[in-house]
């Protein structure tokens, strides 16, 4: 079951033992999670035009959040600062929990999360969301523009889960995997529970998924570069 994770990995980590575009045969992709822009309350940015702004005026004196060096929270913060043409300092913590905790304290500035653990502090007050990093709104907060609507044109990260299968796999069975994968997609308690999170389901054809195996290897791979993180 392949995930964002496994399109970062491989520019991450110098020596992986296996190759995400030899070694699987992809199926579908079950469902896109975006991430989410969330800034302290103290910070006068209702936007990201305006995070931007005070970003520019202000070189490295804000400082983003991340769940950890490489992963995808962090690396969208480093995609936003490389198209936004911003400095900000990075903060790495071990998971969401601590990170969520010091920016509601006011100890970080700005955090690119996941939607289903920081979507709540903002409707609580306690955190301004400031965009989501899906190419169109999702169904969970509606009332929360996109990056891209917001003048970064094709910002898109977050989370994604896919199926996958060794290579060589029989055709039919692939054919099989996708349709049944596919149907169970469309379970009503399934999406009821998924769409609240902010996900957006897929179930896109073997063909499609691989090109989109592709695409995210390539801006995963040039965002792990553009901020020089390694894992030994």
């Amino acid at each position: 079951m392949p995930t964002v994770a496994n399109a970062i990995n491989p520019t991450l980590y110098p020596k992986l033992g296996y190759d995400m575009l030899k070694d699987f045969a992809y199926v579908t992709n079950f469902a896109k999670v975006p991430g989410i822009v969330v800034v302290h309350p103290s910070l006068p940015a209702k936007n990201a035009k305006e995070l931007i702004a005070i970003a520019r005026a202000n070189p490295d004196a804000l400082r983003h959040g991340s769940t950890g060096v490489g992963s995808p929270h962090h690396l969208a913060g480093e995609i936003f600062k490389t198209m936004a043409g911003v400095k900000m300092v990075h903060v790495p913590y071990k998971g969401a929990t601590p990170a969520i905790a010091d920016i509601i304290a006011g100890h970080i500035e700005v955090y690119f999360g996941a939607m289903v653990s920081t979507l709540p502090h903002a409707r609580s007050g306690r955190l301004r969301a400031l965009g989501v990093t899906s190419l169109k709104r999702v169904d969970a907060a509606k009332d929360i523009a996109t990056l891209d609507e917001q003048g970064l044109k094709g910002f898109e990260t977050g989370s994604w889960f896919g199926m996958a299968v060794p290579t060589g796999t029989p055709r039919d069975i692939i054919t099989r995997l996708h349709a049944e994968s596919t149907k169970a997609l469309q379970a009503p308690d399934l999406r009821n529970r998924m769409i609240a999170e902010g996900a957006e389901f897929v179930g896109d054809t073997p063909e499609q998924f691989a090109a989109f195996i592709k695409a995210e290897l390539d801006k995963w791979g040039k965002a792990v570069k553009a901020s020089g993180a390694k894992v030994d």
